[in-house]
């Protein structure tokens, strides 16, 4: 976080670095397919990557719980630990981006969004108009 409560995001260029007012940042959680050790992990946490630089070129900051794959590779815990951690995240958040793909673990993220009043997002135009809005960001 930068100074005088500013955070700092990308902008349309990745290497264009612009300091936006935190209080109007919009907060996105990514929620999508991982399928832990399966041959398509890898593939996973990089479209949420992808996904997560698209969001910030945007203008609003992403979170990617894919990430936490490499925590549990060093300190293990089940399945329901880090769906419970990502619940506390969700709530935290503006909005969430569903990544297309079958996904028990983001189908129970998106009820649980409808459950918290929570926008449920599907495309990048829905994104966009979603930053755009006036939606208040409490």
């Amino acid at each position: 976080m930068a100074q005088d409560g500013q955070a700092i995001s990308r902008g349309p260029r990745a290497d264009k670095v612009i300091i936006d007012d935190i209080t109007s940042t919009k907060y996105i959680y990514i929620a999508g397919p991982l399928n832990v050790d399966s041959d398509d992990e890898k593939v996973n946490v990089q479209v949420a990557l992808m996904t997560a630089e698209a969001i910030i070129n945007m203008g609003a900051m992403p979170y990617v719980p894919h990430l936490t794959l490499f925590w549990d590779k060093q300190f293990k815990h089940p399945k329901e630990y880090w769906m419970k951690l990502d619940t506390f995240w969700l709530a935290k958040c503006d909005a969430l981006y569903r990544i297309p793909g079958n996904s028990e673990g983001a189908e129970e993220e998106v009820l649980l969004a409808h459950k918290l009043k929570i926008p449920v997002l599907y495309t990048y135009p829905q994104i966009m108009d979603f930053i755009r809005s006036d939606q208040p960001t409490d």
